[in-house]
């Protein structure tokens, strides 16, 4: 796998500019062509009038193609993320939310040290982080 980070900036300046978000793509190269195997963002944007914003630092929209999942693409584009978190923008913490009812996404974040630390107002979605 090979990870990609875009800052949504001038990708040559992205570590210049000081950006606070990043698209981070995991990318199966087999045969000399890249397929697009999982996408995740990061973000440290100050809220901008959400409604129950997420705490910043957070992870967010981690996805895998179904047929590489329980390969390493989530685990890889977390610990890029954690990287980016503590070492770009010097934070102590890395945020997230995930639905109550996805079991396997909420065993995947625990085999990757993050355990529950406050449950969202909302139903469907509980909180978790580790850094």
């Amino acid at each position: 796998y090979l990870s990609l980070k875009s800052r949504f900036e001038t990708f040559r300046y992205a570590e210049r500019s000081g950006a606070l978000q990043c698209m981070l793509v995991a990318v199966l190269l087999a045969k000399e062509k890249g397929t697009v195997v999982a996408f995740c963002e990061v973000d440290n944007r100050p809220p901008g009038g959400e409604i129950n914003p997420a705490p910043r630092p957070y992870i967010s929209n981690l996805a895998v193609l179904e047929d590489v999942r329980r390969r390493g693409a989530a685990t890889a584009l977390i610990r890029e993320s954690e990287d980016i978190v503590r070492d770009s923008w010097n934070q102590p913490r890395l945020h997230l939310r995930v639905d109550k009812d996805n079991d396997a996404a909420r065993a995947m974040y625990q085999q990757c040290g993050y355990s529950e630390v406050v449950m969202v107002e909302e139903e469907r979605t509980t909180g978790a982080s580790l850094l």
